[in-house]
C-alpha cells in the first residue's frame, strides 16, 4: 500500500507533499500536512508499542481499510503512547463510553487493543482524540478535524 499524505484540518488525502508543508487540492488549499497512512507493516509495529497488548495485531494490520492507516499513522505521529502512562490513559477514557481493558501479565501496564474492527475504531477515535463531549448536552461526539480551537 502506497502512503498518502494527510491534512489536518479535513483529514483528506494529498500525494506527494512533504509533511509540514501546505498543499493545493482540487477543491482548494488544504492545512498543513500533517500524517501519512501507516502501511501493514508500520500498524503492526504500532501495535507492539509498550504500552499496547493487541489481542491480534496480524487480524487488524493486514487489509487494514484506509481509515485505520490513517489513524495508526496519527496515533503513532501524536506520540500520545510515548507522553501518557496507561493508568492516565484510562482515567482520561471515564466518560467516552469506552471499555479499555488493561493487561499487566508482563509486569507493566498495557492497553488491550482489541481485534473486532467496532471496539478497536472507538479505541483509536480516544487515542486520537477525535472523540469529544458537547458542552451544553454532554453528548458523545465524533470529529474528523485536527484543527485546534482558538
Amino acid at each position: 500500500m502506497a502512503k498518502a499524505l494527510l491534512c489536518t484540518q479535513c483529514l483528506g488525502v494529498i500525494a506527494a507533499t512533504p509533511i509540514g508543508d501546505t498543499a493545493v487540492d482540487q477543491g482548494g488549499i488544504h492545512r498543513r500536512i500533517i500524517a501519512k497512512e501507516a502501511t501493514e507493516e508500520d500498524i503492526k509495529a504500532i501495535l507492539a508499542h509498550d504500552k499496547l497488548a493487541p489481542v491480534d495485531a496480524d487480524a487488524l494490520a493486514k487489509g487494514a481499510i484506509q481509515w485505520f492507516c490513517k489513524r495508526f499513522a496519527l496515533l503513532k505521529d501524536s506520540k500520545i503512547l510515548d507522553q501518557y502512562t496507561v493508568p492516565q490513559i484510562v482515567q482520561n477514557s471515564v466518560g467516552y463510553d469506552l471499555d479499555i481493558q488493561v493487561d499487566n501479565s508482563t509486569g507493566q501496564d498495557r492497553i488491550v487493543f482489541p481485534a473486532e474492527k467496532a471496539p478497536a475504531k472507538k479505541l483509536l477515535q480516544f487515542l486520537n482524540e477525535e472523540l469529544f463531549r458537547g458542552a451544553i448536552t454532554e453528548r458523545l461526539f465524533e470529529t474528523n478535524s485536527k484543527h485546534i480551537a482558538d
